[in-house]
């Protein structure tokens, strides 16, 4: 059984991933929606430059866990055999327990939203992608809400940054009827990016081992992600000691 990891004051959960399945199996069959925020390092530059929102994450939320691998394997000193410790292994056990489940996903842009539901729907073909919105086409949130409420998702994917992500779950939980929410913060272009295939053109001239060189350095650099993780944690030390 996992535990508790405190992340810059956060209470990250340290499970794995049958653990995961029996939790998302009875939040998906709650009356009470259910939150599950993925933190990200992202995420927790935003806890440096605004600790407020920290309490409202750890009150609003079922279960925080990591986004990115580097977050629990560089603070945590006992390690959970088969951990949940990106969003990988969330998106794989979500999607498992979603045939034949309502999926609902809302982003800020159209393009990330679109991509993401591209991205889940490739991996879990059976499940049923209900509706989408994108903020940045103009809806409101009484709209989007009133959407979400006909439908009834039994899944519903938030696609912010930080800290509009916790702010608007803040806002608008108590109006939602869906089972499960699950907040994407900070982690969608890093998401899409490692998971995009190179266009007709790349693969034309012969260059995909390029393009998957530079999507791995842009985006799947643990050293990069190192240096800005332990700059944040001696940040968050220093202001806190």
């Amino acid at each position: 059984m996992g535990g508790i990891v405190d992340i810059m004051g956060l209470p990250v959960n340290a499970i794995n991933e049958r653990e995961l399945r029996g939790l998302v199996q009875s939040y998906m069959t709650s009356d009470a929606i259910n939150v599950i925020y993925m933190v990200s390092i992202g995420t927790l530059k935003s806890i440096v430059e605004d600790q407020e929102y920290r309490k409202d994450v750890a009150e609003d939320a079922a279960l925080i866990l990591p986004a990115e691998d580097i977050i629990l394997s560089r603070v945590q000193r006992k390690k959970v055999r088969g951990a949940v410790n990106s969003y990988r292994s969330l998106l794989r056990v979500i999607g498992e327990l979603c045939k034949n489940k309502k999926v609902y996903v809302i982003g800020e842009s159209h393009k990330d939203t679109e991509l993401f539901i591209q991205l889940f729907s490739k991996r879990n073909p059976d499940a049923d992608m209900c509706g989408m919105y994108s903020m940045d086409a103009g809806y409101n949130d009484e709209s989007v809400i009133n959407d979400i409420n006909t439908k009834v998702p039994d899944v519903l994917f938030l696609i912010f940054k930080s800290p509009e992500l916790e702010n608007w779950i803040a806002e608008n939980k108590s109006k939602l009827n869906s089972k499960l929410l699950v907040g994407v913060g900070n982690i969608s272009d890093d998401m899409v990016m490692q998971n995009m295939k190179p266009a007709k053109w790349i693969k034309k001239l012969g260059i995909e081992n390029l393009y998957f060189n530079i999507i791995k350095r842009k985006y799947m650099d643990n050293k990069r992600k190192e240096r800005i993780l332990d700059s944040l944690l001696a940040e968050y030390n220093k202001e806190n000691s």
